[in-house]
């Protein structure tokens, strides 16, 4: 029969190595023999792990360190078979009317949360802090009359004096005159109202609180001259253009009312009556081109440019009719000056505008383009060249608007008609 040899903890040998007096090993079993020769035999090195190396305290510790990942992992376990069993697989896009379900939700992460952060209960359920904060806050029956929700559930929010003296200030026609900003320093300086302007407006859209003025001063007309047909008014202006080389130059048009279209236009570096002059009768011969024969009434500014003999000399043979805008009439020549605005920052102002040659390409290039392939908003979709010819009518407006009602159809039956599985709309 073969013999079986004990086997000692290396540690307990080199325990034994180091001792004086063998006697306090008797109570263990171990042969006196074998403790003399552990003694002869010195302290042996020998293949070990970590832990066994702790002491008693860092062994409690980490004993305790190990329970608490446990317990967390075991919380976050049963609040994912709750939410299972609640929601299924899926709770973002889920709507859950049942307020006992609503609670039972809650309760899962209450008991969760005192294992695990409440960030992450949320974050492995894929519930919103949001939506979850909510929940809470309504199941929270408040008493209290002069509030609307249970204080508590929102510690940081307004106190009730607070939203007293923001209603008096926001109500109070001494300080009708002052902007909300202007009412949320004048809180912060008196020392009764510490909360920003955003809270403020909140406060006041929460409660229905209208300052608004009255104004009594009658309002600046908002829609500028119109006409009622092609011809019947133009507008003539000039602006200003300084190019890469240092060179001023003047751009001039003439633009017809009605159809945005612009008639005559003219680059050059300097300015003067001959240059409108010369620039009008081309917008005649144009309008005469287009089948427009009548006597237009031209809206210009006081500039030398446009009050002088030689534009005169139109008016007085009878070919056109000048307006000063602002002083013959109360309207501007807003109009002629929106063209220039876009023509400037839709296009010039991305190109480099190198010498005068440049310039006149690109005004030639938009303006043409305005006129014949860009449509409008102002003109329904038309273009301005549409618009003066006569190309462009009701029957054409009804189309398109019956194209975007077959559009809007043809997308509800493809929308409708796709879907994923589950399909969670």
């Amino acid at each position: 029969m073969r013999k079986t040899y004990r086997r000692y903890d290396p540690r307990l040998r080199n325990l034994v190595a180091v001792s004086v007096d063998l006697s306090k090993f008797a109570n263990l079993g171990i042969p006196k023999s074998t403790l003399k020769q552990w003694k002869r035999n010195g302290v042996k090195n020998f293949i070990t792990i970590p832990e066994f190396e702790l002491s008693a305290e860092k062994l409690v510790e980490e004993n305790i360190r190990i329970n608490a990942e446990l317990a967390a992992a075991r919380a976050e376990q049963d609040l994912l078979v709750t939410i299972i069993r609640i929601f299924g697989f899926q709770i973002q896009y889920k709507r859950l009317p049942s307020s006992e379900a609503k609670s039972d939700i809650i309760a899962a992460i209450k008991k969760a949360v005192e294992s695990i952060p409440l960030q992450t209960c949320l974050v492995t359920i894929g519930l919103s802090a949001a939506r979850y904060h909510s929940w809470v806050k309504r199941q929270v029956n408040c008493l209290l009359k002069d509030q609307i929700s249970c204080p508590k559930a929102s510690p940081t929010r307004l106190t009730f004096s607070e939203v007293s003296k923001i209603k008096e200030l926001f109500t109070n026609p001494d300080f009708a005159h002052y902007s909300i900003y202007s009412l949320t320093w004048l809180g912060k300086k008196s020392g009764e109202v510490n909360a920003s302007s955003s809270t403020w407006s909140r406060v006041g859209k929460q409660y229905g609180l209208d300052r608004r003025l009255r104004r009594i001063y009658p309002a600046k007309p908002k829609v500028g001259i119109r006409a009622s047909y092609p011809g019947q008014i133009w507008h003539l202006d000039m602006t200003i253009l300084r190019l890469q080389d240092g060179t001023r130059a003047y751009v001039q048009c003439i633009i017809d009312n009605y159809s945005r279209f612009v008639l005559a236009w003219h680059v050059s570096v300097n300015y003067g009556g001959v240059s409108t002059k010369s620039l009008l009768s081309k917008a005649l011969s144009k309008a005469k081109e287009l089948g427009l024969d009548m006597i237009p009434d031209v809206y210009v500014d006081s500039g030398s440019e446009n009050i002088n003999e030689n534009v005169d000399q139109l008016i007085s043979s009878n070919q056109i009719v000048r307006t000063i805008a602002q002083i013959d009439v109360e309207f501007s020549n807003s109009m002629i000056e929106m063209l220039f605005h876009r023509l400037k920052h839709r296009y010039l102002f991305t190109i480099p505008l190198t010498n005068i040659e440049a310039l006149v390409k690109a005004v030639n290039f938009y303006l043409n383009q305005s006129n014949t392939l860009i449509p409008q908003m102002v003109l329904k979709g038309a273009t301005p060249e549409e618009v003066i010819t006569g190309n462009w009518g009701d029957d054409k407006i009804i189309y398109f608007k019956e194209k975007m009602d077959q559009a809007r159809r043809a997308r509800i039956i493809k929308n409708t008609s796709e879907c994923c599985t589950p399909c969670l709309a």
